[in-house]
């Protein structure tokens, strides 16, 4: 895993009436392999540095934080979360509907925002992109050795030029549109509870493609022929909401196109 989660019961000396019963802390992974690459990924900075600039700005609900502190050069640091109630997943279209609906509006706030670049700690070092470069390059190695032999020859080829151009992606994703990323948004990371829906872990937020979120909630949502069926509406969905919340410049063949 890439971080270490832990509940937190509380005792407080007096009767606490607005203060938590139980908090979730999260640290740096016990893997020491892991929290190093986790590290040079600036993946723990980032986590902390969106609940402490951006969360409050971010338009859709995320954890409350209590706590975010880091220990710079030593790879660990603390995160002392709400403890919220509810299931994770995605359980229907209704609710990938409402998280679409959610994600627009996050993506519409920070629509090619100018003040993202002040956030110097969301732009990767050289370091980082080629360590990100690096990790996509295995990653690539094992999935043709493992499923090469059913893979269609024109998907690994893909696949095989994607792993030597992650520097050109990311400076061709920003062209048409830019916002701010969750970066990891898979059925896993939304949480349904009786306030709605929560967005977590944001070890990955960047700046980037709106489609880059919107393909994978979609993709990792809905088996391949359900999804066939449904991601133009789906995408047509999320198109409407960032209408609705600002976005006049960004057609809908952009948006299935970044999809």
């Amino acid at each position: 895993a890439a971080s270490s989660l832990y509940r937190i019961w509380l005792d407080y000396d007096g009767p606490p009436p607005r203060a938590p019963r139980t908090l979730i802390a999260k640290l740096a992974s016990d893997n020491s392999a892991t929290c190093e690459v986790m590290d040079l990924l600036g993946a723990y900075e980032r986590e902390l540095r969106f609940y402490a600039d951006l969360a409050s700005q971010a338009e859709l609900r995320t954890a409350r934080c209590y706590c975010a502190l880091r220990s710079p050069g030593l790879g660990t640091f603390v995160l002392l979360l709400e403890d919220l109630v509810g299931e994770t997943g995605i359980d229907s279209l209704d609710s990938l509907e409402l998280a679409l609906c959610e994600l627009a509006r996050m993506h519409a706030r920070h629509w090619n925002s100018q003040a993202l670049a002040a956030c110097e700690w969301l732009e990767r070092s050289p370091a980082q992109r080629e360590t990100l470069s690096g990790l996509l390059g295995n990653a690539t190695q094992r999935v043709t050795r493992r499923f090469g032999h059913v893979l269609p020859p024109t998907f690994a080829r893909v696949l095989e030029l994607a792993s030597g151009q992650l520097e050109c992606f990311a400076t061709r994703e920003r062209r048409r549109a830019y916002t701010l990323v969750h970066g990891d948004l898979h059925p896993g990371n939304v949480l349904r509870g009786p306030n709605g829906l929560t967005f977590i872990d944001w070890q990955t937020v960047d700046i980037g493609s709106p489609g880059r979120d919107l393909a994978r909630l979609v993709a990792m949502s809905l088996p391949p022929m359900p999804r066939l069926g449904q991601e133009r509406r789906l995408v047509a969905i999320y198109h409407g909401a960032l209408r609705e919340n600002g976005v006049r410049d960004y057609s809908l063949r952009s948006c299935f196109q970044d999809y």
